[in-house]
């Protein structure tokens, strides 16, 4: 009986270690794999053709979540003039000190006023090259922006 008694008592203390232990190694796993996922390479686009375009409505939707900003590449001038409210000014061809103003850890979504995404697709591919992970080229940008309705600003 005491026999009895003293092997449950084992059981239980290998039972209870292996579930201490298998929630342990979970734990470590899942930190390790979280951890490798944030630490991803960086992938830098071959050419501006690999710069990836998002719509009006996306990139509202993205704006709205707060998971990224909007980057007018018009010159400064036509900027002032009128631009997508919060939107940050970098015209193209800017030297990279002007960058310095966009964060890097949210989706930079690129727009212009031409029709092709032409040179939202070349900024968005220069601060790709400089070290922004996530850029893309909005399209239809500053007219469809506008055209839907969607908040803008004059004279700033």
């Amino acid at each position: 009986m005491l026999l009895n008694m003293l092997m449950r008592c084992w059981r239980r203390l290998v039972r209870s270690k292996f579930l201490f232990t298998s929630l342990l190694l979970a734990v470590a796993f899942s930190a390790a794999c979280q951890q490798a996922a944030s630490s991803a390479p960086f992938k830098k686009y071959a050419d501006a053709n690999e710069v990836p375009k998002i719509s009006v409505a996306d990139a509202k939707k993205e704006v709205d979540a707060g998971a990224a900003v909007i980057v007018d590449s018009r010159n400064e001038i036509v900027y002032k003039m009128e631009h997508i409210t919060g939107s940050i000014s970098v015209p193209n061809g800017s030297p990279k000190e002007k960058y310095d103003a966009v964060p890097k850890d949210k989706k930079v979504i690129v727009y212009c006023a031409c029709n092709g995404e032409g040179t939202s697709i070349n900024l968005a591919y220069q601060m790709n090259q400089a070290g922004f992970p996530n850029t893309y080229a909005m399209v239809e940008g500053f007219q469809g922006w506008k055209t839907a309705g969607h908040p803008m600003t004059k004279g700033e």
